[in-house]
């Protein structure tokens, strides 16, 4: 199943004997004005090596949909879950945007991260679907 608005399409694949799988958000992340959440975020960026973004990626906003982040991801990182410090998935990364220059941890930045809010997803997945997702 894939949908173009929600930018993901899910596979179905075998369990890996001894490997539990990620939990999942069935609830959005909420982010309120002055909040700092850290992510953290897997990535195998244009099919290279794992790179691993662990906790100074702050979420800056949300909404029911959509995650806005900073963090350092390189392109071909599409598709890499944005998990919360408890290791749950709360997003899938999807690419990034240029915006206004902001002030982030003292250094300038125009860009900002964006990521498709698992809450979102799994709703949209047929019920016998969404049933089978931890």
């Amino acid at each position: 199943m894939w949908d173009r608005g929600l930018d993901f399409a899910v596979a179905r694949v075998d369990e890996v004997a001894g490997r539990a799988s990620l939990p999942v958000a069935r609830q959005p992340l909420a982010i309120r004005q002055g909040d700092v959440v850290p992510l953290n975020i897997i990535q195998h960026p244009g099919g290279q090596p794992k790179r691993i973004a662990i906790r100074n990626n702050l979420a800056t906003a949300a909404d029911a949909r959509e995650l806005r982040y900073f963090t350092s991801t390189l392109g071909g990182s599409s598709g890499a879950p944005v998990l919360d410090d408890s290791w749950r998935a709360v997003g899938l990364h999807r690419g990034s945007i240029g915006t206004k220059v902001l002030n982030f941890q003292g250094r300038n930045t125009a860009v900002v991260n964006l990521g498709t809010q698992m809450s979102a997803i799994v709703a949209s997945l047929p019920l016998a679907l969404q049933a089978e997702i931890p």
